[in-house]
């Protein structure tokens, strides 16, 4: 079984800035709260994502909610007791991120931060030349 994302799927989530990414990442990993917006979002409070979104949080946030939808473990978002529990309950979110869901999260994640990281480098070694 192939446990690497598809080119595809790391292309569509690296529009996300990498700092969403790794708050995200420590969020589901070990539970530390990430910053308003990206709190409201998973609260599922939409009013309160958009008034705490800056330009480039509000861009990729059709990547970011298909994002938690599709890869995230759903008792990690959707309710601001589900945000709490995770944020709280070391066994609630240890078990499910040892799930398959989990772990296919956390590699894609780290993915698009590898991505962008080459991206970065291969920009800088342009710009700044041989």
């Amino acid at each position: 079984m192939n446990t690497t994302p598809s080119a595809t799927l790391v292309e569509y989530y690296s529009a996300i800035p990498p700092n969403l990414l790794w708050a995200l990442k420590r969020y589901l990993t070990n539970g530390i709260a990430p910053g308003s917006f990206l709190c409201c979002l998973l609260c599922n409070d939409l009013y309160g994502a958009v008034g705490h979104a800056d330009r480039n949080s509000l861009a990729v946030l059709k990547e970011l909610v298909a994002f938690l939808r599709s890869r995230a473990p759903c008792k990690a978002f959707g309710s601001s007791d589900r945000y709490y529990k995770w944020v709280t309950y070391d066994t609630v979110r240890n078990s499910e991120m040892a799930s398959c869901l989990g772990q296919d999260a956390l590699r894609i994640l780290d993915a698009c931060l590898e991505a962008q990281e080459k991206s970065l480098k291969s920009s800088a070694i342009l710009h700044d030349g041989p």
